[in-house]
């Protein structure tokens, strides 16, 4: 036991201090005190202007983080994905005299570490912001946080320890509950959809009985609304359920036998896991642990000489991927232009073009993007001995990332811009000024790989890469500010775009160098 403590506490250690290394650990931390700070200002805002309805806001927030929070961790366990095991498990820790229950729980200390983080910030700005008295946000905080940890305890090993799930039982159970959560999402979208996100919509929600009356999700909302509001017969009987499956859920996994059946699952969840890390550390996009990528029949004709078969092979590629050059960054894509589309009457006083520049901008550098195909071209020893300029080596190699960004730029530009009935110029520019952001990016990084790639280590690189790329970008963006505010804004599009293209150009020329020799890989 004091060995498996001991690990635990050291893994959260070195993970700690390996973050501490990394530029990009900085740069979110950064991004989550931004958006805690205006979720706190927003929140201030409205409850100094609906002292009454304050409360009620606060448990809004409260019943959206819980139906995303229990419902991804119920889908994650019942899939056996929620908990994370490592190679050392396989060697260490399974052949140890240690309970296979006892494992199940400090494996998902980190789970009960990020839950114990958000009870803690809920609770400051549940008092702070929101004027909720400090006791109720104690009780919330120990009795909430407690109840909703010790059913995950059990919940973890029942779905994990329980060997005598049928293997249907294992393979539909996880279906069953993702169907659900979907009918509730989308009774969620058409609800405010059709009420619209206001005050009044959100109260009238929570006091539905139907939310309440959801297994597990809504008996947790009726209970934490009997914490904060008080005893009422509205969300009694779901406050008592919910109270009554903690104890049922503890009693089962208390009673249930377990023997380690999991063990052999678990070490090839630990191997999976390891070749799904190497692959996005890589830069390859990758989602699922465990599963093997479908791919679809393709065929391409190749036409032209030299580096243009680069572009023709990634071609070929992205056609047998499922979504062709669609990936997780048009879906971002996507929920920015629809999110964009709502807060666009919060800025009345500013022209819709302006509103649009920003919120392309904000998706372009708060979004790394993706690696894409490209980024294995340097390792092929075939490139090099193509007989061909450099330049157009770099070109050909990330010609199909241009139109991956080029779509994703439309995407969002277009929803937004379609909705806000914006000149067809101002999308247009919208679209070629996301597209020539990421072009930066991807030069610069090349461009560092091919100066310090055998000087700096990797935190280095990266802390250099994030500096030079905003210093390019933020010039730019100065350079048009000024322009849009002293002397016309219609000169903020023409000003940026004509910057980026000589940027990345000049970028181009210097980071084609790197398609030269294969020597500077070593």
């Amino acid at each position: 036991m004091r060995a498996l403590i001991y690990m635990t506490k050291r893994t959260m250690i070195n993970r700690l201090k390996k973050a501490i290394h990394k530029p990009v650990t900085y740069l979110y931390f950064g991004i989550i005190l931004l958006y805690v700070g205006m979720f706190a200002f927003g929140g201030y805002q409205i409850a100094e202007k609906e002292i009454k309805g304050a409360p009620f806001i606060f448990i809004g927030i409260v019943t959206l983080w819980t139906i995303y929070a229990v419902g991804t961790n119920l889908y994650a366990y019942s899939k056996r994905k929620g908990l994370l095991f490592k190679q050392g498990h396989t060697h260490f820790v399974f052949p140890s005299p240690i309970s296979p229950k006892t494992i199940l729980v400090y494996t998902a200390i980190k789970n009960f570490l990020f839950s114990f983080i958000i009870y803690l910030i809920l609770a400051i700005v549940g008092s702070a912001v929101f004027q909720i008295e400090g006791w109720k946000m104690v009780i919330f905080f120990l009795v909430g946080f407690t109840a909703e940890v010790t059913l995950e305890c059990a919940l973890v090993i029942i779905f994990y320890g329980n060997e005598m799930h049928s293997e249907i039982g294992r393979r539909w159970f996880p279906k069953v509950v993702l169907i659900c959560l979907l009918a509730l999402a989308g009774f969620l979208v058409w609800y405010f959809y059709k009420n619209s996100l206001s005050l009044s919509s959100v109260i009238a929600l929570m006091d539905s009985r139907g939310v309440q009356a959801v297994p597990v999700i809504g008996w947790n909302i009726a209970f934490l609304r009997l914490i904060l509001l008080g005893p009422a017969g509205a969300w009694l009987p779901g406050a008592a359920a919910y109270l009554i499956l903690v104890f049922a859920a503890v009693f089962a996994a208390v009673k249930m036998k377990c023997m380690g059946g999991y063990y052999e699952e678990a070490a090839k969840f630990a191997d999976d896991y390891v070749e799904f890390y190497n692959k996005n550390k890589k830069g390859e996009v990758t989602f699922r642990i465990g599963t093997k990528k479908k791919w679809r029949r393709a065929n391409i004709e190749y036409r032209g000489t030299g580096a243009k078969a680069i572009f023709y092979r990634q071609v070929l590629e992205y056609k047998k991927e499922r979504f062709f050059i669609l990936g997780y960054m048009s879906l971002v894509s996507l929920i920015v232009g629809i999110v964009a589309v709502k807060i666009e009457p919060e800025f009345k006083d500013v022209p819709g073009g302006i509103v649009l520049f920003c919120v392309i901008l904000y998706l372009s550098l708060l979004t790394s993007g993706y690696l894409g195909k490209w980024g294995k071209e340097l390792k092929s020893p075939y490139l090099y001995m193509i007989p061909d300029t450099p330049f157009r080596k770099l070109w050909y190699s990330t010609l199909m990332e241009h139109f991956r960004n080029m779509v994703d730029g439309a995407i969002a530009s277009v929803v937004a811009g379609t909705a806000w009935k914006l000149p067809w110029w101002q999308i247009v520019f919208c679209i070629l000024l996301y597209t020539l952001m990421q072009a930066v990016k991807i030069y610069v990084k090349i461009l560092i790989e091919s100066c310090f790639g055998d000087i700096l280590g990797n935190t280095a690189k990266e802390w250099l890469r994030l500096l030079a790329q905003y210093s390019v970008l933020g010039v730019g963006i100065a350079f048009a500010a000024l322009a849009g505010i002293f002397v016309n804004l219609n000169l903020v599009y023409p000003i940026f775009i004509i910057y980026s293209i000589l940027i990345a150009g000049v970028l181009a020329v210097l980071a084609s160098a790197r398609f030269e020799t294969m020597e500077q890989l070593d």
